[in-house]
């Protein structure tokens, strides 16, 4: 349980410190060295910086190097472009799998008939009093 301390000199509120267990002031959080290291964003900003690659954009940019061509890394995620294009090309499933989705995008299963239209779906319900008018038969609530 926290109590927290109204420290006053004179008359005035100066400021409130919260109390350990034992009843002596915490002070936590309170060196000026550590309140200097706060620096929040600037507004409108998150910290993202926009100037980097994406991994989508280091693997196509490796890929377009010369065979043998490896230059060294740079930072962690150049590493993994590298390290996911060397499977790939050894031909493991999984890192093949990432390379191809990255560069071109995951591949679409088209939903249409023989003809390229849309798919026609009709639901018949046979054996049922219902079934000549077309309705569905009534289900409980």
């Amino acid at each position: 349980m926290c109590l927290l301390l109204a420290m006053t000199t004179g008359k005035e509120l100066s400021q409130s410190v919260k109390l350990k267990k034992d009843g002596t002031p915490d002070r936590r959080g309170q060196n000026p060295n550590s309140l200097k290291n706060l620096n929040p964003f600037p507004p409108g900003t998150n910290g993202y910086n926009p100037g980097t690659m994406s991994l989508r954009e280091r693997i196509q940019h490796r890929l377009q190097l010369p065979v043998g061509d490896k230059p060294a890394p740079l930072t962690q995620a150049d590493e993994l472009a590298q390290s996911m294009i060397d499977g790939a090309i050894l031909r493991e499933p999984t890192p093949l799998t990432h390379v191809c989705d990255r560069v071109d995008g995951k591949v679409t299963i088209p939903i249409s008939g023989a003809d390229g239209k849309p798919l026609e779906i009709i639901v018949r319900w046979e054996g049922h009093s219902n079934a000549a008018s077309g309705t569905p038969p009534a289900t409980p609530l």
